[in-house]
């Protein structure tokens, strides 16, 4: 497989499952949509808006309206490129009890989507923490495309840089999942980014990350270690990929988005990854 570029989804997703990655990245496998994408997606827009263009003094009506036509503009793009709202994938709640109950569909999204804005709206509004400015501007969705060892560019988009109450440089991954990364190895991908960014390098030693859903920002980790461990860990992600070494994964296939055309999902039988032998 020819390689035009790495990032921190695409090694996480070939971890994940190297099949499904086969699937999307070399066959070009479309996903099947979901709400957590689209829901997902807009609360990071939402949040990038609030920031960028000073509305952190939203209030009520207004901020409601402001989430509900980011959403209602994601929803009408998924259903134009084909997707079907009744059969969106989608997560479970966790209680019968729940209102929402069984799944976090697009009414979920719609209120809980306004409570992740709300959470951070606030937290902005309170946190001693402010944005980090590189040439005067902000830094809010930075994107940045540094190279490793071999020659093979990175992309990345970093949510935030904020400088803390002691002036240190931390960064910050928001997150609107139901669990928060155990490992800090995403920050220390935008780290080891960061320290090469063009002209004039940015050292960031601190990261963390800010579950927008349960309103709770993780411990700072020290990136020191991890983020040395980035080249090598791509290299050799490079090196499998243009290998052809794609292991699958049977463990994740509840929530993968390819799995109906997976032969080991137990998806279409005529998949093009798969040989006689296999079969």
């Amino acid at each position: 497989m020819e390689l035009t570029h790495l990032s921190y989804s695409s090694l996480s997703n070939y971890i994940r499952c190297g099949h499904s990655y086969q699937l999307t990245k070399r066959y070009g496998v479309e996903e099947q949509p979901a709400w957590w994408s689209i829901g997902g997606t807009e609360v990071h827009t939402a949040t990038e808006e609030l920031d960028s263009k000073n509305l952190l003094d939203l209030e009520g009506d207004d901020i409601e309206a402001f989430w509900h036509d980011l959403l209602e503009a994601a929803i009408k793009e998924a259903v134009a490129k084909g997707g079907d709202l009744e059969n969106l994938r989608a997560s479970k709640v966790r209680s019968d009890k729940d209102p929402f109950y069984p799944n976090e569909d697009k009414l979920w999204w719609q209120y809980k989507g306004l409570d992740m804005l709300l959470n951070y709206r606030n937290w902005r509004r309170q946190s001693p923490w402010k944005l980090y400015q590189i040439d005067k501007d902000p830094a809010i969705e930075l994107g940045l495309t540094p190279s490793i060892s071999t020659g093979m560019p990175v992309k990345m988009f970093i949510d935030r840089l904020f400088l803390d109450k002691d002036d240190n440089i931390v960064v910050v991954d928001l997150k609107t999942g139901k669990s928060t990364p155990r490992t800090p190895l995403q920050l220390a991908f935008y780290a080891w980014g960061l320290s090469k960014f063009p002209d004039h390098p940015i050292k960031v030693d601190k990261g963390c990350y800010y579950n927008l859903r349960s309103d709770k920002m993780t411990e700072t980790f020290d990136l020191t270690h991890k983020k040395n461990i980035v080249d090598a860990l791509l290299a050799r992600f490079q090196q499998a990929v243009e290998n052809d070494v794609y292991v699958p994964n049977t463990e994740n296939c509840d929530t993968c988005g390819v799995k109906y055309k997976c032969f080991f999902g137990s998806g279409s039988m005529d998949d093009p990854t798969i040989s006689e032998g296999e079969k």
